[in-house]
């Protein structure tokens, strides 16, 4: 069986590379496209991709790659190993200057992750798992292991939640219970590194949206520093799917409340629908 030794050494190098070509764009990135989808692009999002891929490409050649910035390869659905690559998670934070955003270079095998490196440019932050094995970071003092906090009374749960990502939901579950007091807005996925160094509680994504590349690296994270990432009906994220989000939106937290607010949170979700 694999240690993953190999692939968390070549996902760091790549995400240490595309971190390089953030860290050179960030105060000059240009004016952004539109993807179809609405969300922007950036020169600076497909050079980071192209850097990563080349990395990827030419360490593990039989794997599939399945990234935010590149077209979808559907060998990937009958592939074993599959990577998957969100080169600048939080272009719309990059774009306005904040340093909350992210790449993230994850593995999955089998449909579920086993290597996670999420890497913040702006500050430094790098963050790794291996499935199993825990969760470790550096940039921020000596390598540490990570540890979600152990807050167990929900009316004092640390939230975050998204600058940008907020639906009609999300905004009358702040609204109308006691989280909404201590919500804390986080760009793209620092917010759930936040959860895995204990930092905050939990994370809420009430809209279907969120796709695989979004969450599969932080999600490791998380649960390998203790927590838990399902979606609001309490099921484990897969990965590899053929439809690339979560059509049930996305829940992490430290596990100690999981349950509870999974079940507040479909409440909600379900006003909407």
């Amino acid at each position: 069986m694999s240690d993953w030794a190999r692939e968390l050494e070549v996902a760091r190098t790549a995400a240490l590379e595309a971190g390089a070509v953030l860290r050179d764009a960030r105060f000059d990135p240009g004016t952004p496209g539109v993807k179809p989808d609405g969300s922007p692009v950036t020169e600076a999002d497909r050079a980071a991709n192209a850097a990563i891929l080349a990395h990827l490409s030419a360490a593990f050649p039989h794997d599939v790659i399945l990234s935010e910035e590149s077209a979808d390869d559907p060998t990937r659905l009958t592939c074993p190993r599959v990577w998957l690559v969100d080169p600048l998670d939080g272009t719309r934070d990059f774009l306005e200057g904040s340093p909350e955003f992210a790449v993230h270079v994850a593995l999955v095998a089998g449909g579920t992750p086993v290597v996670a490196v999420v890497l913040e440019p702006a500050g430094g932050r790098l963050v790794e798992a291996i499935a199993a094995r825990g969760a470790w970071l550096e940039g921020d003092g000596p390598r540490r292991k990570l540890a979600v906090s152990r807050r167990r009374v929900p009316e004092r749960m640390r939230l975050g939640v998204s600058r940008f990502g907020r639906n009609e939901a999300l905004n009358r579950l702040l609204d109308e219970t006691p989280l909404g007091k201590h919500a804390v807005p986080r760009g793209a996925s620092t917010k759930m590194l936040d959860v895995a160094a204990g930092l905050l509680d939990a994370t809420l994504c009430l809209h279907g949206r969120e796709s695989e590349w979004d969450s599969c690296a932080p999600g490791l994270i998380i649960a390998e520093a203790g927590g838990r990432v399902t979606d609001v009906d309490q099921r484990p994220l897969r990965y590899n799917q053929p439809v690339v989000t979560h059509p049930r939106g996305v829940v992490t937290s430290n596990g100690r409340m999981h349950e509870a607010l999974c079940r507040l949170a479909a409440q909600f979700w379900a006003l909407h629908e």
